[in-house]
């Protein structure tokens, strides 16, 4: 027999009514100037800072993760081998 906890459902409703709330409150609500933004650099054009790590005919090599070592000069870059 399934029982049903209505209390429960309706503090999980609740809470992810709330939570959905303040994300699309972020997301679309009116800037006041007060929201930090992270600037983003378009560099599809720039061909001289991209760099083809791997290539293969017909497979999709994309989605790079990278971590700069301790060294400071050295970028690990891993990728899966096809779409995730």
């Amino acid at each position: 027999m399934l029982r049903h906890n209505a209390p429960r459902t309706s503090v999980t409703v609740t809470l992810t009514t709330a939570c959905l709330f303040v994300i699309a409150r972020q997301c679309f609500g009116g800037d006041d100037g007060s929201y930090a933004y992270v600037k983003t650099i378009d560099l599809s054009d720039d061909t001289g800072r991209q760099v083809v790590v791997d290539r293969e005919p017909g497979q999709y090599l994309g989605h790079p993760t990278t971590c700069l070592l301790d060294d400071g000069k050295t970028i690990l870059c891993v990728y899966p081998k096809g779409h995730g």
